[in-house]
């Protein structure tokens, strides 16, 4: 299949299901907007409906399990969903299967049986390596199980990926970029950034009800989500997701307490990163109270906007400068900023080592102190 064929995800999610733990944050029935697990009959029903408009021809076509601890979840069932799963798989309705869990529920007789159904990609879900930030938000497993869960799936030639939180109960910068720096040696293949939000429900809402936890406001999620989203792009990790996506009942009748939702999250990330590359060069390049041009792939003119037009906003109010875009979809990522007969290539690639030369720095002085 072309690498350039966009893909489709039929998703099945699993409200809770296996899962023995209570995470502080979690409540899978408000996320996946379900409190009922589906049967055989509903998943098959619903790969059908999804089927009947697309064709795997023209997308690459993702079975995902989602919204529980998969391989907790009692062999049994588990076979059960494999089964309708590796059913598709084989007669090439769907391109590949997907599910997510829990590093500590990756042993060998985890792994094997998934291979036994052609599983292709496992989502591990990590959040923090930091043993403070998992006991707070009690998940009770270290970095050795997570290096485990790792042996066992490359044992088995199984992709992976992990999804991260930023904010959670005992965060901070440092050990969120001490988390990414661990977790970016094991090289996963795709990546989630979660902001953490407060769920109505969770043991999360009573910690912020009672002030015993303070949520992330939308500038430090932001800010923060750029370290993770910066360290695992130039790695080469796919960044499948910047942010909550969630089914729309999490949005209705207050279901989010509070936190940093914004539907836009993940792009509001990406505009961050162009907003400091353009501050960087109108400094560089003395472009103050000039009117410039800014040349792009049309696909990232809102991103280097900004929501709202802030970025613009913030261009004209810091330095006086205004700026007009000029289409060339050549460039990807990459900016090239034109003034007169001057032109300025600003290289994605170059913007994120030096912040990676900086994070690195600040991991070792840190670690050093400590």
């Amino acid at each position: 299949m072309d690498n350039s064929t966009s893909t489709k995800v039929i998703s099945i999610f699993i409200p809770h299901e296996g899962c023995p733990h209570d995470c502080v944050f979690c409540n899978q029935k408000k996320i996946s907007g379900s409190v009922k697990s589906p049967d055989i009959k509903d998943i098959e029903e619903h790969i059908e409906t999804a089927l009947t408009t697309l064709d795997n021809n023209s997308y690459n076509i993702v079975l995902a399990f989602y919204g529980g601890s998969f391989t907790a979840i009692k062999r049994e069932k588990q076979i059960e969903y494999l089964r309708v799963a590796k059913y598709y798989k084989d007669r090439k309705s769907i391109n590949s299967i997907r599910l997510s869990t829990r590093p500590d529920y990756m042993k060998d007789e985890h792994v094997s049986l998934l291979k036994e159904y052609n599983v292709d990609h496992v989502e591990l879900g990590i959040q923090s390596t930091h043993p403070k930030v998992l006991k707070l938000s009690k998940r009770y497993y270290s970095i050795y199980t997570i290096n485990q869960a790792v042996m066992n799936l490359s044992k088995y030639n199984i992709d992976f990926g992990f999804q991260i939180m930023i904010g959670l109960p005992g965060d901070n910068r440092q050990r969120l970029i001490n988390t990414c720096f661990e977790l970016a040696a094991l090289q996963p293949n795709t990546l989630r950034i979660y902001p953490t939000l407060v769920i109505v429900n969770t043991e999360l809402q009573e910690m912020y009800k009672n002030m015993e936890y303070t949520p992330l406001t939308l500038l430090e999620a932001r800010e923060l989500s750029i370290i993770p989203y910066i360290i695992f792009k130039n790695l080469g990790s796919n960044i499948i997701r910047v942010g909550l996506h969630a089914s729309e009942s999490l949005l209705l009748d207050d279901n989010i307490v509070a936190g940093p939702f914004h539907s836009a999250f993940g792009e509001m990330v990406q505009s961050s990163i162009y907003w400091a590359m353009i501050k960087s060069a109108i400094v560089r390049y003395r472009l103050q109270n000039k009117n410039i041009t800014i040349i792009a792939n049309a696909r990232d003119f809102s991103k280097i906007t900004g929501n709202k037009g802030e970025n613009r906003v913030l261009i004209k109010d810091y330095f006086n400068v205004e700026y007009k875009f000029q289409k060339n979809d050549s460039l990807k990522d990459d900016i090239i900023i034109q003034y007169e007969n001057y032109d300025y290539l600003l290289r994605m690639k170059e913007y994120y080592n030096d912040i990676i030369n900086q994070l690195t720095n600040e991991w070792h002085c840190k670690n050093i102190m400590n």
